[in-house]
């Protein structure tokens, strides 16, 4: 929470600039996050469709910090009621979106050898960082609650 933020793209700059804003309003709290997935959207479920295909999935070697948009929320709700201010990272634990593709096979009884490691995407035209993942000790302290783990964010999807 306390690094210099640094966006490489113009998406990065707009979130900056929106957390700007929100905190020149007194007790604002901006929630930073990273790879939030539902049910039905977002890269654990992508890889969900494409392995039950018989497909192969191609995951690009950088790293971010996944967390379902159900635990998400159930943070922000508990950060809201604690009455916490300024910038707090909630997100999953840092992971490479390769390694989480073969958990995702695994825990599905899918075959993790059609997940192929890529350093780029095809169709991706923005910069993006080799490493978007995010410290989140402060939020673990605060929440009390496994919003965290790889395990716990792959049961969301596995119920969807």
């Amino acid at each position: 929470e306390e690094d210099e933020p640094n966006p490489i793209n113009y998406y990065g700059l707009s979130k900056l600039l929106g957390e700007a804003y929100a905190l020149s309003y007194d007790d604002s709290l901006v929630v930073r996050t990273s790879g939030v997935f539902s049910d039905d959207r977002g890269f654990p479920s992508y890889v969900l469709r494409q392995l039950r295909q018989g497909a192969e999935v191609k995951a690009f070697a950088g790293y971010y910090s996944p967390i379902s948009a159900r635990l998400l929320a159930k943070a922000i709700l508990r950060l809201v009621e604690l009455r916490r201010s300024g910038v707090i990272h909630v997100a999953g634990e840092r992971v490479s979106r390769y390694a989480l593709a073969v958990e995702v096979a695994k825990a599905n009884g899918l075959d993790p050898s059609l997940v192929r490691e890529v350093e780029s995407v095809s169709g991706w035209v923005a910069r993006r960082p080799k490493d978007s993942s995010l410290d989140i000790s402060r939020a673990k302290a605060i929440l009390g609650f496994d919003f965290y783990s790889l395990g716990e964010n792959l049961r969301q999807v596995k119920a969807g």
